[in-house]
């Protein structure tokens, strides 16, 4: 799980950023020699050259692309799963837990990764939090480090410092792994 955390943290700094870096000569905005496209627009290039320079063009589809989309997370197999009208807690490092509709959780350790359903309630105590938070579901998070993933109609509290919050227009979840679910 610390690798999707790592890889979800550097995809993020690669869309803040404005891309990727093609090579040590030239950053990942500028055209290469020759390339006379002044299409801006990266999701509707349809340059010649696109299909040839697809392995250098790698944040002309990062948007759509639901394998590095940070708003859309495969939910891992042996994930805790709180039911609707449960309320759930752990305390601990490392902590994983998917909160279905009408369930709840809290939780006191550091490292712990959430992802709620519209309608879930979380409560977090720690350092590193990370969730992944639709419209209709609220977190309260007190300490640092946290990272959020939030739909527009969540509700999010962090009391510590150093947060992300990353907006999403659509937070989607990969369940296929998880025996029963929600």
């Amino acid at each position: 799980m610390r690798t999707l955390n790592i890889l979800a943290l550097l995809l993020l700094t690669a869309c803040i950023t404005g891309g990727v870096k093609t090579d040590d000569t030239q950053p990942a905005d500028s055209q290469p020699e020759g390339d006379t496209d002044t299409d801006t627009d990266a999701d509707s290039d349809t340059d010649s050259d696109a299909d040839a320079d697809a392995d250098t063009d790698a944040d002309a589809d990062a948007d759509t692309d639901a394998d590095t989309d940070p708003c859309s997370v495969v939910i891992p197999a042996d994930v805790e799963v709180v039911l609707s009208g449960s309320a759930g807690s752990g305390s601990g490092n490392n902590i994983e837990a998917w909160i279905c509709a009408g369930g709840s959780y809290a939780t006191n350790g550091n490292q712990g990764v959430f992802y709620l359903e519209s309608g879930a309630t979380l409560q977090a105590s720690g350092n590193q939090t990370t969730a992944w938070v639709p419209a209709g579901a609220t977190v309260f998070i007190s300490g640092n480090g946290a990272t959020v993933y939030q739909e527009l109609g969540a509700t999010v509290q962090i009391s510590g410092g150093s947060e992300t919050i990353v907006e999403c227009d659509d937070v989607r979840f990969d369940s296929s792994a998880v025996a029963g679910g929600c």
